[in-house]
């Protein structure tokens, strides 16, 4: 395992992780912060993942910035309990595996397809095997993902194109030991991928217009559930901006979409700071445009009506502190879940609190409620729950700036969390943290279950933090579920985001880990390997 030097980068930094870089600040500003209880040891963590230049060992692809129980085994029974909850061959392993809140009530067919490992393998050695830089592998890999399919898409389908973009993002974070099947998994999404039937032809030509022509075309082929011409206009958008443009072309239109498992804001949020080479990355638009024009009619729609002033951060807080507990719509999909709280819950709690915060003032109110879902909601929910309420509130909150009202990203961001809480939370959620401290290592808290790897993140000292978040990044890249790689940079970006409680987010991070340690998945495609860390 890497030592703990690196933890998370300067922003634009020039140095890779493997260069021995230290990008871990410790300052008298630390991450002890009453609201969330934290430790007392001191570290402040200073940006985003790093921008990984040409200059490190791989010429790696640019990283950007984005612009802008407690999780108790006890919630499903004692530790013995749990792990045959969660085994294999349990029945209710099997529904995490199956059923994930990542679609839409509408969906028919959420089997996946596993694809021979000697495909995975043979894919990897026309790549180019070892000799291909991670820049020119993950290029390979989005250009085979860029494609639609036709029918509804599956969980796969849906998160194909988040998952390469989540595990390119990672992947200058793996320790050394665990490249290799952190490469290979990015390759096994691009042949699963190819492996699902009837792909949608390309479309005939890229005709020669204005971005914003091309976004406008694209907003009403979407309005109009018009599948071909979504498709075209998301190639001819592809073809005319960068990653970069496309929340201010696009994001007020798309954000409060609760189609394609209301996934839009996340695909927005990280394709900028992934950079192949070509245009490759932006083509990845196309598949999540495809599901998000099949079902235009499903929307947030009292964001559309939020409130302009008379609001502040307190009032907010007081109300993601109130949310009622709903139980299960009947499903526990996103747009049952969102359309649940749409019509009264979200509104009456979030029109006098709203007005006037800002995204800054908003943020660590916002994902510190959804962190400590994770850490003390029920824990079969951490998977595809409250994985998705960090994840989804994030994204909207950070493409907020580039939105022409960025009070939309902050009511969308509130509503996803509310949502959540009203479906998933059996009693209110804590809004302070205490956790206590096991022994041993990290590696052996995660073993012992949710709590003590939670636990263990929580307290841990300055100097092992990085280790830490290192060891989670690379078990995180080695399995084969996307929810957990996209969760995991989800909270490395919310320590970046909101330092005072870095240690919360690493504690959620190590939670959902936990969750998916014990677990064997039938259907990977790589047979389970694991991270040799």
């Amino acid at each position: 395992m890497r030592s703990q030097s690196a933890l998370l980068g300067r922003p634009f930094a020039r140095q890779s992780p493997e260069c021995g870089a230290d990008l871990l600040e410790s300052e008298t500003d630390g991450l002890g912060h009453p609201d969330e209880r934290e430790p007392p040891q001191d570290v402040s963590f200073v940006s985003s993942l790093a921008a990984v230049g040409a200059d490190g060992p791989d010429q790696t692809f640019a990283f950007v910035v984005p612009q802008c129980r407690g999780g108790d085994p006890g919630a499903v029974g004692d530790n013995a309990d749990r792990q045959q909850l969660i085994v294999h061959s349990s029945p209710l392993s099997k529904k995490f595996l199956d059923i994930k809140l990542t679609s839409t009530s509408m969906v028919a067919d959420m089997a996946e397809t596993v694809t021979d490992p000697d495909v995975i393998h043979r894919t990897y050695a026309e790549f180019g095997g070892d000799d291909t830089s991670d820049a020119d592998l993950v290029a390979l890999v989005a250009h085979r993902v860029q494609h639609p399919r036709e029918g509804h898409a599956d969980s796969f389908i849906l998160h194909a194109p988040l998952e390469v973009l989540a595990r390119a993002a990672l992947l200058p974070w793996v320790a050394p030991e665990g490249r290799a099947i952190s490469r290979s998994r990015l390759v096994a999404v691009a042949t699963q991928f190819e492996a699902q039937p009837a792909m949608v032809a390309a479309a005939s030509s890229l005709s020669e217009q204005s971005p914003e022509s091309a976004a406008g075309a694209l907003v009403a082929a979407l309005s109009n559930a018009d599948l071909e011409a979504t498709d075209q206009a998301a190639l001819d958008l592809a073809a005319s901006v960068s990653g970069a443009a496309l929340t201010n072309l696009i994001g007020d239109a798309v954000l409060p979409s609760v189609a394609a498992a209301g996934h839009a804001p996340i695909f927005l949020y990280q394709l900028p700071r992934v950079s192949p080479r070509g245009e490759a990355a932006t083509a990845l638009l196309r598949p999540l445009a495809r599901e998000l024009g099949r079902f235009p009619q499903l929307q947030l729609e009292w964001v559309q009506d939020r409130p302009t002033t008379g609001g502040s951060a307190a009032a907010l807080a007081d109300a993601l502190a109130s949310v009622p507990q709903l139980g299960l719509p009947g499903s526990t999909f996103i747009y049952p879940l969102m359309h649940q709280v749409d019509q009264q819950a979200a509104p009456e709690l979030l029109r006098p609190a709203l007005g006037g915060v800002s995204v800054d003032d908003a943020r660590p109110i916002i994902l510190r409620s959804a962190a400590r879902a994770m850490i003390m909601g029920p824990a079969e929910h951490a998977p595809y729950g409250w994985s998705h309420c960090l994840t989804m509130s994030q994204a909207a909150l950070e493409i907020a700036p580039g939105l022409k009202d960025p009070s939309l990203g902050v009511a969308v961001a509130a509503s996803n969390v509310v949502g959540f809480l009203a479906a998933l939370a059996d009693v209110p959620i804590p809004t302070t943290v205490e956790l206590d401290t096991p022994g041993g290592s990290f590696a052996d808290a995660v073993t012992d279950g949710m709590t003590s790897a939670a636990g263990r993140a929580f307290h841990a000292t300055d100097d092992e933090l990085g280790a830490i978040r290192t060891h989670i990044v690379t078990a995180a890249c080695a399995r084969h579920d996307a929810h957990l790689v996209k969760y995991t940079l989800a909270c490395l970006d919310a320590m970046a985001a909101d330092p005072p409680a870095a240690r919360l987010y690493l504690a959620a991070a190590a939670t959902l880990l936990a969750f998916w340690t014990p677990i064997v998945d039938p259907d990977d495609p790589l047979g389970g390997a694991r991270s040799p860390t």
